[in-house]
């Protein structure tokens, strides 16, 4: 198995860091704490949004569209972001 393959499981495993660093979460406590106090669901800050969820921009969204949003905070480490302050 390549780290390739070893990052795309991980990025697939909701038990792992890298699951939500590639939704646009520093971690499980940040998306957990973004889920309690958005009701309008996150903000994408990496990646791009899908459906109720970010995904990393390399990835391709298989749901229409949800409450995930794009920030339009450009201070956001949006290097892989599709969004208009990238």
């Amino acid at each position: 198995m390549t780290n390739d393959d070893d990052n795309k499981a991980n990025q697939m495993n909701p038990n792992n860091d890298a699951f939500y660093q590639s939704r646009g979460y520093e971690d499980r406590d940040d998306y957990e704490s973004q889920q309690d106090s958005d009701d309008d669901g996150p903000v994408c800050c990496v990646g791009i949004p899908c459906g109720d969820t970010c995904i990393s921009a390399d990835e391709t969204c298989h749901v229409g569209p949800g409450t995930a949003t794009c920030s339009t905070d450009c201070s956001c480490t949006c290097n892989d972001c599709t969004c208009s302050c990238c």
